[in-house]
Parts: structure tokens; sequence; C-alpha cells
């Protein structure tokens, strides 16, 4: 397992309100990117697009305390994801055998966590979701 080591600190707060309003001002300065699906490019899939809109579809169905959880490390999984080559752990999706999971794992100067990326049927890469270890 390698760890990819980021600068970029968690998101400090610990209100749902703060951290949801300033992680999804980091998601709207990519957004207003791209006319069409917003995306980051991966240094690992070879600058393919991840796509970030499945994010928060998959964010919505948590509890308020989980998402807490998981939206204080939403930047630092960015910077996951654009830069480590490290190799994922690559895992089958339990619930949907067509869809590959791959496991990205990232350090702060706090603690590790997991950035879950999907791979669907049509090789398109999703950022599917992150939490801490």
């Amino acid at each position: 397992m390698h760890v990819w080591k980021v600068k970029t600190q968690i998101i400090p707060d610990k209100t749902y309100k703060t951290i949801n309003k300033i992680a999804r001002s980091i998601f709207h300065e990519i957004e207003r990117k791209t006319k069409r699906k917003p995306y980051i490019r991966s240094r690992y899939f070879q600058k393919q697009k991840i796509f970030l809109s499945f994010f928060w579809e998959h964010l919505s169905t948590k509890k308020i305390q989980d998402k807490v959880r998981r939206l204080k490390y939403f930047e630092c999984a960015l910077e996951v994801i654009q830069n480590s080559y490290f190799e994922p752990e690559t895992v089958k999706n339990p619930n949907n055998q067509r869809e590959t999971l791959y496991r990205f794992y990232g350090q702060t100067a706090q603690s590790i966590f997991i950035v879950q990326i999907k791979k669907d049927k049509k090789n398109q890469l999703e950022f599917m979701s992150v939490f801490p270890k």
C-alpha cells in the first residue's frame, strides 16, 4: 500500500453548513471550467477524465455526521486524484460485478484517508467517495 502525502489541509470546521459551503465552492470552481460534466484529470490514469458529479449523488444518501466526515477530505481527495501515480488497490464492486473500484490512499499531517474511484462498464471513471481510514 502506497500512500500519497497531500499538501492541502482538511477543511477545519466542524459544522456541516460551513464544510459543505467550502467544498461546494471548490467544486463550483472546477465546474466553471467546463460546459458539460465537471471533471479533473488523473495522473495515474494517463490524464483521463475523472468525473465528479457522482460524488454528490453518493453523498446525498449518507447521514449528516458521515457527510461531514467525508466532505472534510474533499479538497485532499482532488489532490490525490490529480497527482498520485501510485498503484491503487483494485476491487470488484460487490453490488455490481461490472464495475471496478480503485482505492487510492492519501495522508494529511493528521490522518490517512481513502479515495475511491469507480470504473463502469463504459470505462468511464467517476469519483465515488472519500473517507478516513
